[in-house]
């Protein structure tokens, strides 16, 4: 029986993350916890279809899971390990950026 390999749920994650709001639901959750899916639309500024489609799809991949209390239904991560993985992504990036920047300056024009 076929099984996919860790590297395959790796790139799916990727796939996952590679969408701009996909990737900002999941850094809002990082940053605030728990979220009703009114507070995801006001930090996101998205509408509710758009914000109920992002939701469904990282439900169904299993990065995001929902849970009703009271009449509310609150979002979270299922993983939150990648929150660390996320920060130290955009840290270097960030970085990396700072370093093209000073070498742009500091590289005469020819």
């Amino acid at each position: 029986m076929w099984r996919p390999e860790p590297e395959d749920d790796l790139a799916e994650l990727h796939a996952a993350l590679a969408d701009r709001w996909r990737l900002k639901v999941v850094e809002v959750l990082c940053e605030r916890g728990e979220l009703t899916h009114g507070q995801l639309m006001k930090h996101l500024g998205l509408t509710q279809a758009h914000t109920s489609q992002v939701l469904g799809y990282l439900r169904s991949r299993g990065y995001v899971y929902g849970h009703r209390r009271g009449r509310n239904v609150y979002y979270g991560l299922t993983y939150p390990a990648i929150c660390g993985t996320l920060q130290a992504l955009h840290r270097e990036w960030l970085e990396r950026g700072e370093r093209s920047d000073r070498s742009a300056r500091e590289t005469p024009a020819t």
